[in-house]
């Protein structure tokens, strides 16, 4: 698993990856090579099922807040990889997460969507462009 703030316990954060990576190029890599390199980032799924699930009646500014928190995290992973060389970057938007099959049976949708995470996910893709943009 992967995620950007840590959670479930066992995820691999962004964050460690970025650091990881850090220690890898300081030996092996050289920094044009990184430079030319395209970084593609498709994290936040594993945030979202998991504060759905831990936190069931998170009202609207519960949301926001860790909508910010989650895009706050990614932008700092992003300029971590910026300071060391990255300069491409493909960004991945989240899907319909309360459409996932294992969502709908979770929560017992049948054919139907889990909205508040829909929500979440809608939430979290209208803040990633600008703040893309912003690091531009």
């Amino acid at each position: 698993h992967a995620s950007l703030l840590g959670s479930p316990q066992d995820s691999l954060t962004l964050n460690l990856q970025v650091r990881r990576f850090r220690e890898m190029i300081s030996s092996n890599w050289k920094e044009d090579y990184i430079h030319k390199s395209l970084f593609m980032i498709s994290i936040g799924t594993e945030d979202y099922l998991n504060f759905t699930k831990n936190n069931p009646n998170a009202d609207g500014s519960a949301q926001q807040a860790f909508v910010s928190s989650v895009t706050n995290r990614l932008k700092s992973d992003i300029n971590l990889l910026y300071s060391l060389g990255a300069s491409k970057f493909v960004v991945y938007m989240l899907p319909p997460l309360g459409c996932l099959p294992i969502v709908r049976q979770e929560y017992k949708t049948g054919n139907d969507c889990y909205e508040k995470l829909n929500d979440l996910a809608k939430q979290y893709n209208a803040k990633i462009g600008p703040m893309l943009n912003e690091l531009a």
